[in-house]
């Protein structure tokens, strides 16, 4: 069984067997002062004799030595220069540079400093660990064995009548061995309120001084309607300090078993780390029923990144899955398009180049494995010449896309961009930002017309010039108000382009999630990718108002319009943007302390100014009170996205009704079809050592043969032990 590495437990039993090391260092400092100038020991005491005739150097009243930031206490140290035996009793004691505090009634250590013993062992440690043993010994060098071990994290009442610590460990003997790097426990006893829970006849883990060590971590394990019973044991092994593997069966009562895997490897220049399972699954048909045979299910997520040479480095992501819903019926992703890539990237100050490739997995119901693209390569270069054109700054773009389907329309593109942008602020602190930029793009596409409809061509080569010129004009106003400073900024901006430039030949494959809202309402272009242009004379126009209190809190309102002297057939009607006149965007924060936040972003039709899109999310806290609420509504103007027409609200919330105590919900309704997503609650304590829950988890939705589950899930953490024991 491996417990966490370096936690306070293993501290504990570590600084116990270095504690006779640094007796020995310290006082053996004052004997060997010159042979060791180094150390720079500091000796304090009323009253220091010398027995010539034994040969006994004995300091008395009060004794402090000093070395190296560590400091040790005594009433009495005596050293013997004839046996070598170094002696410290009465109220001894040593502090750390951490703050950890070591006490004993007495120490005895050898000379050499590999054999001693210490009576009345106890410690505090820096993060409050107590940890006390009846005895200690040192043998060779190597070996420390305490007897009779008690540790525990948690407060513990000084009065001995009181209730006992939260939870503790006893053992009839600890044992480190410095060579093995190990510390074992003989006779263990983990204890919960004074009540045995678990008693370990032996078991042992890695030393502080190890970072990794093989062996088995703490299983979890469960229920739910969907898996019934399950139970997971990893086993963790390092056979190298820069890499590890991690496997974990996964034993289900209902849904067969899963064998889970990690692999994790650390090179001089770079990384990388793969997670996956196998499972042997029962088939299901489209509405969800089995077909009564099985097969093998499985998924790998990875990710990596290696430096190639200086400015160059490459990297990977991989998402992959076999069926659409293996990863939600076993609860290991809620993912529902997945994404994978591999790139190859220089950089140079703000220039770059990169090269990169995708290919997409999506899980839905909807989704169709032939007309899901994959793109190879597509290359994007930016280059920011050091010198100024005009007073302003230059900038160069290139693009190249290859994207093929297996059942659909293919594209490949060339693109080119230059752009110019200088801003200048007058006396009057108004600011003057002109722009211009010149594109041109070269399609070749092929199977436009899969239908083979008469009089549509199935493939063709296009191209396009995309020049645009624009001004945009801001005059921020500032003005106390009492103790607040108030800034207004009316901002408008002045695009012109000519018409067009969006041919029906051209697909739209990079720019179809487009939406308008407060963060591209200033963009010159508003859509995200090359397919799609805008076009025409228009003007963006808003105003920006803030307010910063004394105390450190802000409110902040953005509202703003496009207008177009004539309509851009290039975005959507449901968009709010292709008519002369936009819907209006804008966003309202307000933070007036660090306890409370709300964050409004709109979108607001026209005509009656009714919600096109409308999010909310409000967070707070009051005295033992903590809580959240959310609103999403999202229009008709969705396709693009992936998304249908939706309306949901959220909400969670966490109480603190006694010291350590808490309870806690939270919960997600799609009030578009009247039905709840998912709710959450339980009850918990948490205190300096320890915290435990007990959760009641349902999830309503259903995808094939993912049903709907419901789990009830108890959780317990050991902190210092810095591993759960149980889910």
């Amino acid at each position: 069984m491996r417990v966490g590495r370096g936690t306070a437990a293993c501290r504990g039993f570590w600084y116990a067997a270095v504690m006779l090391v640094s007796l020995g260092a310290i006082a053996s400092g004052p004997v060997r002062a010159q042979e060791q100038e180094s150390r720079n020991v500091l000796i304090e005491a009323p009253q220091v004799e010398y027995n010539t005739k034994d040969s006994i150097v004995t300091a008395s009243g009060g004794v402090e030595v000093s070395t190296g930031g560590r400091v040790l206490r005594s009433d009495t140290l005596i050293f013997n220069q004839r046996t070598g035996i170094v002696t410290a009793s009465g109220n001894v004691s040593i502090t750390e540079l951490d703050g950890t505090v070591a006490f004993a009634d007495d120490v005895t250590l050898s000379d050499d400093l590999k054999d001693g013993v210490v009576n009345s062992f106890s410690m505090l440690l820096a993060d409050d660990s107590k940890l006390a043993a009846t005895q200690g010994r040192r043998s060779g060098g190597t070996v420390s064995e305490l007897d009779n071990v008690v540790f525990s994290p948690c407060k513990v009442c000084k009065d001995p009548n009181g209730p006992p610590p939260v939870w503790q460990i006893k053992a009839r003997r600890v044992i480190h061995d410095k060579n093995a790097q190990t510390i074992s426990y003989e006779d263990a006893r983990f204890e919960f309120l004074g009540v045995d829970v678990v008693y370990l006849p032996y078991f042992a883990h890695a030393d502080p001084s190890v970072r990794r060590k093989s062996g088995f971590l703490v299983p979890s394990f469960g229920s739910s309607t969907d898996l019934g019973y399950f139970l997971e044991v990893p086993y963790y092994w390092a056979p190298a300090p820069n890499y590890d593997f991690t496997i974990s069966p996964f034993v289900t009562t209902d849904e067969g078993q899963v064998l889970k895997g990690e692999y994790r490897h650390r090179f001089e220049k770079g990384y990388m780390r793969f997670s996956g399972s196998v499972a042997n699954v029962e088939q299901f048909n489209t509405d969800g029923t089995g077909i009564g045979e099985n097969t093998v299910a499985s998924h790998l997520f990875g990710e990596g990144g290696f430096e190639l040479a200086e400015h160059w480095n490459w990297g990977f992501k991989t998402q992959l899955t076999s069926s659409d819903t293996y990863m939600e019926r076993y609860e290991i992703s809620g993912e529902d398009r997945l994404e994978s890539t591999a790139f190859v990237e220089g950089r140079w100050n703000r220039s770059s180049v990169m090269s990169s490739g995708f290919y997409f997995q999506g899980l839905r119901e909807t989704d169709d494995v032939g007309t899901t693209p994959f793109v190879l390569p597509l290359v994007e270069a930016t280059y920011f010449p050091r010198q100024t054109l005009l007073g302003g700054r230059f900038r160069l773009d290139g693009n190249l896309m290859l994207l093929q389907r297996t059942n659909g329309p293919d594209s490949r593109r060339v693109s080119a961009s230059a752009e110019w942008r200088r801003e200048t602020i007058a006396e009057t602190g108004e600011v003057f930002t002109f722009f211009a930029s010149m594109r041109g793009d070269v399609y070749q596409t092929n199977d436009l017309n899969p239908l083979a409809l008469p009089g549509v061509r199935d493939d063709d080569v296009i191209g396009r010039f995309l020049p645009m010129v624009g001004a945009e004009y801001r005059w921020p106003w500032t003005r106390p108000v009492g103790n607040t400073s108030v800034v207004v900024e009316p901002i408008v901006q002045l695009i012109a382009a000519p018409y067009g430039g969006n041919p029906s030949e051209i697909p739209n494959e990079d720019s179809a999630s487009f939406e308008f809202d407060d963060t591209n309402l200033f963009s010159a272009v508003k859509f995200p990718g090359l397919d799609r242009w805008e076009s025409g004379v228009r003007a963006n126009v808003g105003v920006r108002a803030s307010a910063y209190f004394d105390n450190g809190g802000l409110a902040e309102v953005l509202l703003g319009q496009n207008f177009r002297l004539e309509e851009d057939d290039a975005f959507s009607f449901a968009s709010g943007l292709g008519d002369q006149e936009s819907d209006y965007v804008g966003r309202i924060f307000i933070e007036p302390t660090e306890n409370f936040s709300l964050t409004h972003r709109f979108r607001l039709a026209k005509e009656d100014l009714s919600f096109q899109r409308n999010e909310i999310e409000l967070q707070g806290r009051y005295d033992r009170l903590s809580g959240g609420v959310g609103y999403t509504l999202l229009g008709d103007d969705t396709s693009g996205l992936g998304l249908l027409a939706r309306e949901e609200v959220r909400a969670s919330a966490r109480f603190n009704f006694a010291p350590f105590w808490f309870v806690q919900a939270s919960g997600r309704r799609d009030l578009e079809n009247d039905q709840m997503i998912e709710s959450r609650a339980g009850i918990g304590y948490e205190d300096e050592c320890s915290a435990f829950s007990l959760i009641f988890a349902r999830r309503f939705t259903e995808d094939r043969d993912a049903e709907p589950s419901t789990a009830i899930l108890f959780n317990i953490r050991l902190k210092a032990l810095g591993e759960e024991v149980g889910s």
